[in-house]
């Protein structure tokens, strides 16, 4: 296999894929719908990326690649089926791959991208492995195939995490999403997850999902962590939410080890580097260089990550849009900044998700004093009747009346109306893995237009 075409190469996980075939000697080109800065980017490492809507492929390729969005009716897809190309899913392309390295396999409903970074920066710096998640990250590690590691974030919603067969196996959680490969029941969603845990060398697991600690209790070299359990095997105590990160006690098979100081916020993020932790201790990897390490961690891009910062008003970025995602992000806010007035930006993403959740997307913003909510993001999906951005908006507003609520069809008018309800100290927070995060720049080019006219 020489030359390897991908469609939706633009995607996170797919551009990620595609720089790591060109690292291995491939050479690797693509298609998406539109121009974007990913687009740029992998032209940079010489991957041509084809936006043209007029693009045909030929059979000039020894593999086509396609992401988990291509519908069987994408027209370059039934080309490459005509032309009688290969085709695999990213998924499956990346267990192949897997099975030349030890594998850490980060498998979850949420979490699964910082985990996955997470145990990727410590054993980057402490030993060789390769790094595969689809958040956009800070640093870039070169894909090598000489290297002893390989951590994977896996994806269960086309059910390609099972082809792994992961030396260490990560479960952070198991929550109903992503049902639609699974016939929209639960009980076979938790059934995989048992199915892959029982294949895995070792397995860690969050004790404080009830979902992910009931498939795995009874199997065999399981290891659990928590934020407060005491008989997990690595657990948090005395936790301190600061304006720069958490603090907390490390315990660690059932000994104090150390008091931790690290640049993340919330719950969420101390059990993810709980599990990290847990990881390379399995792996034999002495404990405090695993702590020095994890202290010099950044978050991915759009993982609560501050874009800016205008006259006391903080504006943060972050992925969520499942409930437990946006409750987890909220509930970090509140916890790091309780005097703060926080103003939610949200974009619902996709209509199969929000027809599914309905009223339950609403509970999480209870933890907002101002919400305000957009038009729902389709990712590649058709619209579904009645479920539409002002539904999102009547849901959130029922469930939420004694809070400010509003609904902006044009996220393009949302910075100028944040700009007028914003106060200084306020934390103003972008909710969606849609493209809420592009207009981050022009809210705060309003708030230093106001600001600047206000206070100078």
């Amino acid at each position: 296999m020489n030359k390897v075409f991908m469609i939706g190469i633009n995607g996170s996980g797919m551009s990620k894929l595609a720089l790591i075939l060109k690292d291995m000697g491939y050479s690797v080109s693509g298609f998406d719908v539109e121009e974007s800065e990913t687009a740029e980017e992998l032209r940079k490492y010489g991957i041509a990326v084809h936006t043209d809507n007029d693009f045909s492929l030929d059979n000039n390729f020894d593999l086509v690649v396609v992401s988990s969005a291509i519908r069987e009716e994408d027209p370059i897809l039934k080309k490459a089926k005509s032309l009688g190309l290969p085709v695999q899913k990213r998924g499956e392309l990346l267990a192949s791959i897997s099975r030349r390295f030890k594998s850490i396999v980060v498998s979850g409903t949420h979490g699964k991208t910082t985990t996955t970074s997470m145990i990727g920066h410590i054993l980057s710096n402490l030993s060789t492995a390769n790094v595969y998640f689809g958040g956009k990250s800070n640093e870039r590690i070169d894909f090598s195939i000489d290297k002893e590691f390989f951590v994977i974030e896996s994806d269960e919603s086309d059910k390609t995490f099972l082809l792994f067969n992961p030396k260490i196996l990560v479960i952070t959680n198991i929550d109903r999403d992503h049902l639609t490969s699974y016939n929209n029941d639960f009980e076979q969603l938790k059934n995989s997850f048992k199915d892959i845990a029982e294949r895995s060398s070792i397995k860690v697991v969050s004790m404080d999902d009830e979902n992910a600690f009931a498939v795995t209790k009874n199997l065999k070299d399981t290891y659990f962590y928590s934020l407060q359990n005491k008989e997990a095997h690595a657990y948090s105590e005395n936790i301190n939410y600061l304006e720069n990160g958490v603090e907390f006690d490390l315990y660690l098979m059932g000994n104090y080890l150390l008091k931790v100081n690290l640049p993340v916020f919330g719950d969420k993020s101390i059990l993810n580097s709980l599990s990290s932790i847990l990881v390379t201790n399995l792996l034999g990897f002495p404990m405090r260089e695993v702590i020095r390490n994890l202290q010099s961690y950044r978050m991915p891009e759009r993982r609560l990550e501050t874009k800016g910062e205008v006259s006391g008003i903080t504006l943060i970025d972050d992925h969520a849009d499942h409930p437990t995602e946006v409750f987890a992000t909220l509930s970090a806010l509140r916890a790091h900044f309780p005097d703060r007035r926080i103003i939610s930006i949200f974009e619902p993403h996709r209509f199969t998700r929000v027809n599914a959740l309905k009223e339950e997307i609403a509970r999480p913003f209870s933890l907002s004093d101002v919400i305000i909510s957009t038009e729902i993001y389709p990712a590649f999906e058709k619209a579904i009747e009645g479920i539409n951005g002002e539904k999102v908006h009547e849901w959130i507003k029922a469930y939420n009346p004694r809070k400010s609520v509003h609904y902006i069809s044009n996220k393009d008018d949302i910075p100028v109306s944040v700009a007028d309800i914003a106060k200084p100290g306020d934390i103003i927070v972008l909710l969606g893995p849609g493209e809420i995060g592009s207009i981050s720049s022009a809210i705060l080019s309003k708030l230093r237009r106001r600001f600047n006219e206000e206070y100078r």
